[in-house]
């Protein structure tokens, strides 16, 4: 049997500094709770599920709702029958899973130096996330890893052990 032993400073160096980064991985966690959230703010931007499927479009009952809320009481018609100006501005922005932004904006990040995972104190946020079949609101998923947030994670890991990070 043959062995070879490399006494190279420069390998040595090299070896060292890439065993301390992989025994902290605190860094590239935070890293990657951050891939995640603003991948997950996307999902929302966009109105897409990580897989890049767009989200069902909104019951015309909770449209009709929301642009009743619009109009501060006053109904939606005028006394001439048009549609009142609050609420077809209202329409037109609405965007689903937006009506408070506390469901996107409650998104909180945890991480340790062997996880990362994203959080939320909104009750709701599972009916979104997975659907109500027997309420009729489908799923919307917003968190999950989309191609773009693999993408990110690969890349904070590869910057983290290249000590780039």
């Amino acid at each position: 049997m043959i062995h070879l032993v490399l006494d190279d400073r420069a390998v040595q160096q090299a070896l060292d500094g890439l065993s301390r980064r992989a025994s902290d991985m605190s860094p590239v966690m935070n890293r990657i709770t951050q891939v995640m959230e603003e991948g997950t703010r996307t999902h929302f931007e966009e109105e897409r599920g990580p897989d890049g499927q767009r989200w069902k479009p909104l019951a015309d009952s909770t449209l009709l709702a929301y642009m009743r809320r619009s109009t501060g009481g006053k109904g939606l018609l005028t006394k001439r029958g048009n549609t009142r100006t609050a609420a077809v501005r209202a329409l037109a922005q609405k965007k689903i899973l937006l009506d408070s932004g506390r469901l996107e904006h409650d998104i909180g990040r945890e991480f340790d130096s062997m996880s990362a995972m994203l959080t939320t104190v909104q009750p709701y946020a599972a009916t979104h996330q997975f659907g109500d079949e027997k309420r009729g609101i489908p799923a919307r998923p917003f968190f999950g890893f989309s191609e773009a947030i693999k993408a990110g994670i690969i890349d904070a890991v590869t910057k983290h052990l290249d000590g780039d990070l």
